[in-house]
């Protein structure tokens, strides 16, 4: 909109768009939070509709990922489980509160999945990479699918 970097402007419905910023968090770590976190959050709470008891699968851990890793942790859910092919992103996913991980470059996903909920599969699969392949895994770690 026209005038974004003035000191004031007119935006509206400013009570769904605009967050004040607590004095302990930077404009840095606040930029942080914006789209990733929002969608993180909405993936994982108000559409996952995960509780405490629910596990969780997150494919790929880039940004909005740890994201969802994150929140999920946060919310106190049971399992976490985090997948990617690079070992430097599933180290970082367990810092974040992953409980579980699983490289999808050196390990049978779906298999894996299984095996780390007893056979049941996971309560919600999240595809934070969006790709073919991780959708198709997405798909089949689900407690609601029937693997053969």
């Amino acid at each position: 909109m026209h005038g974004s970097f003035a000191e004031y402007l007119a935006l509206p419905r400013a009570e769904r768009n605009l967050s004040i910023i607590p004095d302990r968090v930077s404009f840095v770590e606040a930029a942080a939070l914006g789209c990733r976190f929002t969608t993180a959050y909405r993936a994982v709470v108000q559409q996952g509709g995960l509780k405490a008891s629910d596990s969780v699968a997150v494919f790929g851990c880039g940004g909005l990922g740890l994201s969802c890793v994150m929140i999920a942790s946060a919310f106190g859910v049971k399992q976490v489980i985090a997948i990617d092919v690079t070992a430097n992103a599933l180290e970082k996913a367990l810092t974040v509160g992953a409980t579980d991980m699983v490289n999808g470059k050196t390990e049978d996903v779906q298999k894996r999945v299984l095996e780390l909920t007893n056979g049941l599969g996971v309560d919600l699969t999240l595809d934070a990479a969006g790709f073919k392949a991780t959708c198709e895994d997405a798909i089949s770690c689900n407690g609601e699918v029937v693997v053969e």
